[in-house]
């Protein structure tokens, strides 16, 4: 990891703020958490500093929207160190994602595109790499990113979309699903910020409604009125609140109620159900699922 892999200065603009974090020598950071080593599968590698470092932090407010932090690092270098090509990046940042591709000879060009002016302020000035020889690298760009994939002014190879400072289902369901969609014809591969966890807390959400509905937990918890598969294998309308968060495992529970699989296989479906929901080829694996494994269609 780096020691200071940004050179930003401390500044503020309108709401936004860039921070500097020092850190003294001897200070152990480690390259994951719990929730992304359980979740996403990360190695959590501790790295001792023996000199005093400055770490950046990107703040909203009173709200921490990044930092360049070893975890941070890493969650970059593992999700976009391989692309090429033109790449997409949605959300500025601190600049991280840019550093990062403008490092390698394969990426050709880079579009950040980020709808707050004073992030553009603080940051957009110091993603002018002239150290790798390729001074016009980097094109910052100032709509919104919805808006912008409604009507792009180019075709990307990859994109890297980092618009929000959460990672949990509420994130996934209402930006990284309609991103993905919007992408669809606009860029070749989409890596989003920390989806594997998001869709880690997917599975995990139909793990346990799984456990849940079996015969032994219902007659345990029976005073705790949880759903029954039959109840979960029927959409709710999309106008109504919350419905967006139930209406996503319909078909998974259509299948589980007509198929009637063992609770083993049922979670081995949950697992793949969990990483394949929202993507572009979502559907059609789906439906071929559910027409090797029986059971019927939402």
């Amino acid at each position: 990891m780096k020691y200071e892999p940004l050179d930003i200065p401390a500044a503020k603009s309108g709401d936004w703020e860039v921070r500097h974090d020092i850190k003294p020598a001897g200070t152990k950071l480690r390259t994951a958490n719990m929730r992304t080593a359980m979740f996403n599968g990360d190695e959590a590698e501790e790295h001792v500093y023996t000199k005093r470092t400055r770490w950046h932090q990107l703040w909203e407010g009173e709200s921490l929207w990044m930092s360049d932090v070893p975890i941070e690092q890493a969650q970059h270098e593992r999700e976009i160190g391989d692309m090429t090509g033109r790449v997409l990046v949605g959300g500025l940042g601190l600049g991280l994602a840019c550093k990062i591709l403008a490092r390698n000879p394969k990426v050709s060009h880079i579009t950040v595109v980020e709808k707050s002016k004073d992030v553009i302020n603080l940051v957009a000035p110091y993603t002018q790499y002239t150290d790798t020889g390729r001074g016009d690298l980097v094109e910052v760009v100032h709509p919104d990113l919805f808006e912008y994939l409604t009507d792009p002014t180019d075709r990307f190879d990859n994109a890297f979309y980092d618009i929000w400072a959460s990672d949990g289902e509420g994130t996934f369901h209402e930006m990284v699903v309609p991103l993905r969609a919007l992408s669809e014809d606009v860029v070749d591969n989409v890596v989003c910020w920390n989806e594997g966890v998001m869709r880690g807390q997917l599975v995990q959400n139909l793990h346990t409604r799984l456990l849940f509905a079996s015969p032994e937990h219902r007659a345990a918890f029976k005073d705790a009125k949880m759903p029954t598969i039959e109840q979960m294998a029927k959409p709710r309308d999309p106008k109504e609140r919350g419905a967006i968060y139930w209406n996503w495992g319909v078909a998974f529970w259509c299948w589980v109620a007509d198929a009637k699989p063992s609770l083993e296989e049922a979670t081995d479906a949950a697992r793949a159900y969990g990483h394949l929901y929202g993507t572009t080829y979502f559907d059609e694996t789906w439906d071929e699922f559910v027409e090797d494994h029986g059971g019927r269609h939402a």
